[in-house]
């Protein structure tokens, strides 16, 4: 497991067993006796908008491209764009609404 699923899952499991502590289900925390790594630094390359200009042209082939456009854009992320439906879209104010979220449970 990489370095942020283990501090992940450490984050949860501390947090759960700290909620039975306070409601006298377990002495103490093992938990504590485990030291969760760090999580580990990621870095991004931010494309500028002249390195977007011919992706976007490109990608106008896809079906994909508008949730490219949103994502480029507006900065939506993939479940995001995934819960939108027709009602969310206000085409008079030119606003999006995002009131779903869709995700993969595996």
């Amino acid at each position: 497991m990489a370095a942020n699923t283990i501090h992940l899952v450490h984050t949860v499991l501390s947090t759960a067993l700290n909620q039975a502590i306070k409601f006298k289900l377990i002495p103490f925390t093992p938990a504590r006796m485990v030291e969760s790594p760090r999580k580990e630094k990621i870095s991004f390359q931010v494309w500028d908008e002249e390195e977007v200009k011919p992706f976007i042209n490109v990608s106008q082939k896809s079906r994909y491209h508008i949730a490219y456009v949103l994502a480029i854009t507006i900065g939506m992320r993939m479940g995001e764009i995934l819960g939108l439906r027709w009602q969310d879209i206000d085409f008079k104010n030119k606003t999006i609404s995002i009131n779903h979220y869709l995700t993969t449970v595996n």
